[in-house]
């Protein structure tokens, strides 16, 4: 039922439907620089583009239109991807609506609070890498943190 639903809502983005098993299904809209962003429709929803993914349990319509809403908001650029690399691996990912007004402070709170164990791996390798992608890929940007950076950053926030 519910997959019939983002089917239908997402049509104008043209979805390719994948039938994986019974009542299982992937839905793929490709963006115009052919990457994807990838519906999965089971127990839960699982939205997934680029290294980034989220689950969200399905149990009503709100929760659907909560979903439905993060998916247009990727498509239409008000939501972005972050995603944290040290050491040429990827340690993290987010979406979030602002993610282009991310100063270096934000993002070391942002790791504090969602990755707290990466801060000691960051302070024994090169720093980070965030990369901030949005559907138009156009519009990708990047920030790195050194180690240094990182070290100061992290100790000016203890200390406020």
């Amino acid at each position: 039922m519910f997959q019939d639903i983002i089917i239908k809502q997402l049509q104008e983005y043209h979805p390719i439907i994948h039938n994986i098993k019974d009542n299982e299904y992937s839905i793929e809209i490709k963006n115009q620089f052919g990457n994807s962003l990838y519906i999965g429709v089971d127990d839960e929803v699982i939205l997934s583009y680029k290294e980034w993914h989220c689950h969200y349990q399905l149990e009503d319509l709100d929760d659907l239109e909560m979903i439905l809403d993060k998916i247009k908001n990727i498509i239409h650029n008000k939501d972005s991807i972050l995603l944290f690399y040290h050491n040429n691996q990827c340690i993290g990912s987010a979406s979030d609506t602002n993610a282009d007004q991310y100063t270096k402070t934000k993002i070391i709170k942002f790791i504090h609070t969602f990755f707290p164990n990466a801060s000691i791996n960051i302070m024994k390798g090169n720093g980070i890498l965030v990369k901030v992608v949005y559907w138009d890929e156009s519009k990708n940007n990047e920030l790195y943190i050194s180690k240094e950076e990182f070290v100061n950053l992290q100790s000016n926030l203890e200390n406020s």
